[in-house]
């Protein structure tokens, strides 16, 4: 009988080890850092030639304080040949409501730019990932809006991209897209 009570004992014992380490590690896996989303080129005016590309960056930085040091990873959208974003200062290029009117020619505070945006990003606090990304983007929404302009063989196209985040991968979705060789473009309508 007593060899049977230190067998559970024992059998006790390693349970509740199993269990801690098991506890131990899912913590740990908790702060592993999250997968960049794979590098997507897309073509938003079936024209055969890819006009925009969504990359991901990882960096590390060091600086002062407590919270000084930590980790990043981004998503952006790059302008491929001749492409070009709109860009409202202050407010990035994920602003353009339902229905807003873009022209090719659009006045300050808007441009049009060649450079590469963020649009969406997850960084450590405390050397601790969290669980969603955050758009880059003033508002919450389900889904935003991003203007454009292409240029091929002297053809000028105008257009917008609806795009949505999934925000626990990073995942930035393409929904839809319309491009138009008219000097204007309502938002969202096709």
């Amino acid at each position: 009988m007593k060899h049977i009570v230190e067998f559970h004992i024992l059998l006790v014992l390693l349970s509740v080890t199993f269990l801690s380490c098991d506890k131990s590690k899912d913590s740990e896996n908790n702060n592993l850092p999250p997968v960049k989303p794979i590098v997507n080129e897309f073509d938003v005016n079936n024209d055969l030639i890819n006009d925009f590309k969504i990359q991901y960056y990882a960096m590390t930085w060091d600086g002062i304080g407590p919270n000084g040091t930590g980790d990043l990873i981004g998503g952006e959208i790059v302008p491929l040949n001749n492409s070009k974003i709109l860009k409202k200062q202050d407010l990035g290029v994920l602003f353009n409501p339902l229905r807003d009117t873009t022209h090719f020619q659009m006045n300050a505070p808007y441009s049009w730019e060649s450079n590469s945006y963020k649009l969406i990003e997850i960084k450590t606090n405390n050397s601790k990932w969290p669980k969603e990304w955050t758009v880059s983007a003033n508002e919450v929404k389900d889904y935003y809006y991003l203007a454009f302009i292409i240029t091929t063989n002297s053809k000028i196209q105008l257009g917008w991209i609806k795009l949505k985040f999934d925000k626990s991968t990073g995942q930035v979705e393409i929904m839809e897209t319309k491009s138009s060789d008219l000097d204007f473009l309502i938002i969202g309508k096709s």
